[in-house]
């Protein structure tokens, strides 16, 4: 067997610094400390000769050569985690745990789960209220109700649309008046608050908002002009 297995635990060091970009949530998740996490890092360089991380800020930016090991690390770890699932057997009855946004656990999900509770009372529920993204892959959670497309594309799930929502921009009356708003290219002038979820941004929403007006304008003209003949 290659004699460079025997730093297996340094691998599992960098696959969670690779994923996390980041020392010290690897450490976090690994429940060691982050000088740890980054000697076994540093011994495993040594022994490869080749660098797999670079600093930038705070975050840990793999290398060319980092970028192909944690390719092929990542898909070794699923192959096994696909073996122990194989020869694993969960109980019918269980532990469910949910991940979900604050605000969504307590307005929606809570004043719902009653109705769930009374068709299956030997299942207990675990709520884990955050807004960070679930690790679905290498977390304890079942099921994870998330806003936006934040899970990662490559993870074999079941999906569901729960709610769809409109999006609106809101201003002050104030403002509104002081600008004389009119078209949806003037807000662009404007100071914005940016949410932070990928699938809700400005810039898809000037887009929208840009054609709609377009539009508009098209069918006011179309229509003045069919009468007009």
């Amino acid at each position: 067997m290659d004699n460079r297995l025997r730093h297996l635990a340094g691998l599992r060091y960098f696959e969670a610094a690779a994923r996390h970009c980041n020392y010290s949530k690897a450490a976090s998740e690994l429940c060691i400390s982050q000088a740890a996490v980054s000697q076994k890092i540093r011994q495993l360089e040594e022994t490869l000769e080749c660098k797999l991380f670079i600093r930038q800020g705070r975050e840990m930016i793999l290398t060319d050569k980092g970028k192909t090991l944690y390719g092929e690390i990542k898909k070794g770890f699923e192959h096994i985690i696909s073996g122990l699932n194989q020869i694993q057997s969960e109980p019918i009855e269980g532990l469910i745990s949910v991940s979900c946004p604050p605000s969504f656990a307590s307005r929606w999900l809570l004043p719902r789960l009653w109705k769930f509770s009374a068709l299956h009372p030997g299942i207990p529920i675990k709520i884990n209220s955050t807004c960070d993204s679930p690790d679905l892959r290498h977390g304890h959670v079942d099921l994870a109700i998330v806003q936006g497309d934040k899970l990662e594309e490559d993870v074999e799930l079941t999906r569901q649309t729960l709610i769809e929502e409109k999006i609106y921009a809101y201003c002050s009356p104030q403002l509104a008046k002081s600008m004389n708003l009119s078209d949806p290219e003037q807000i662009q002038r404007c100071w914005l608050v940016h949410y932070g979820v990928e699938s809700i941004s400005w810039q898809k929403w000037f887009k929208a908002a840009m054609w709609k007006s377009i539009l508009t304008k098209y069918s006011g003209w179309r229509s003045k002009h069919l009468r007009w003949r």
